[in-house]
């Protein structure tokens, strides 16, 4: 989703809490179910879920915070433990063997630029990142025009 990362990542968000409560009741609050099995749900529906689209996504403190409680919720109830046993999400994450969701996400942003400097130069998505703003002297805030628009 162009525009808004805010929005794209709340909605991406709430898509992941419904598929949270769909399989919390099948497999994750289970004790009968492994570890194995669990975090093989987590890894192929919950995380493709939540992380679609994070290419784009231009992170701020706020939203990594909201997506880490987002994924510590599920990785939580696989385990068995519950925020009031105050145990810190690093060591969580060690018991699964699991990195931190935010270096997923730098690894998809890294992909999707690799994919983007790949692109042949006649690209128009390739074009647009290329294009570089310039700004006027004007009194108060300066305006923005894209070079190679508007008569330049």
């Amino acid at each position: 989703m162009i525009g808004n990362t805010g929005t794209a990542i709340n909605n991406r968000v709430q898509k992941a809490n419904k598929v949270y409560y769909q399989i919390n009741q099948a497999v994750a609050g289970k004790k009968a179910s492994s570890d194995n099995s669990k975090m093989g749900i987590y890894k192929i529906v919950y995380l493709r879920t939540l992380l679609s689209g994070s290419e784009s996504w231009i992170m701020l403190t706020k939203h990594e915070s909201r997506i880490t409680g987002t994924v510590m919720r599920y990785v939580r109830k696989c385990v068995g433990k519950a925020r009031r046993d105050r145990i810190r999400n690093n060591q969580i994450r060690g018991i699964l063997h699991q990195e931190p969701v935010t270096e997923m996400v730098d690894r998809r942003e890294l992909r999707g630029l690799g994919y983007l400097i790949g692109m042949g130069s006649n690209r128009k998505l390739r074009q647009v990142w290329e294009r570089k703003v310039e700004g006027m002297q004007r009194r108060g805030r300066p305006r923005r025009e894209w070079k190679g628009t508007c008569g330049s």
